[in-house]
């Protein structure tokens, strides 16, 4: 029928794939709750296997997240309108401050570098416990979910 849009296909990604995807992007969304509410920002980060770290600055709300081991989780992806496709990748975990001097010197010394103005060196990590991603894409026939788990279709 004229005027129907194609059907798609909803993909549970492999997490090598989520991963893969995930670094080629340098900005995401970072979600954590604190205090019974949750707060989301966007982030510039550097992806060290499954863990996310990213720069902020003292005082602010992600800092004292991360001293109080905050649930987080990291959110990016790459959405194409005009083709109703795209892929999503969500990481699941810990906020902590990271304390060790040789890995806050190289995260400094990175290609990491904050988009917001004022010194951002206090380096934080999301630990990536738990790594899934989608991809919608074209396919045949209807609407297919690959996957079998109800946590797979949910997030």
């Amino acid at each position: 029928m004229a005027g129907q849009l194609p059907a798609w296909a909803l993909v549970v990604l492999e997490e090598d794939e989520a991963l893969a995807l995930a670094a080629t992007m340098p900005v995401g969304r970072l979600i954590h709750a604190r205090a019974d509410r949750l707060f989301a920002a966007p982030v510039n980060v550097l992806l060290e296997q499954r863990d996310v770290l990213f720069r902020t600055a003292a005082g602010t709300a992600l800092l004292t997240a991360a001293r109080e081991h905050a649930s987080a989780a990291f959110e990016v992806d790459d959405i194409v309108d005009w083709s109703r496709s795209g892929w999503s990748v969500l990481i699941r975990g810990l906020l902590s401050e990271v304390t060790d001097p040789e890995t806050i010197g190289r995260v400094l010394r990175s290609s990491l570098r904050p988009w917001a103005a004022g010194d951002r060196n206090h380096v934080l990590r999301l630990s990536g416990e738990e790594v899934t991603g989608r991809r919608l894409e074209p396919g045949p026939g209807s609407t297919t979910i690959i996957g079998s788990s109800s946590s797979e279709r949910g997030s």
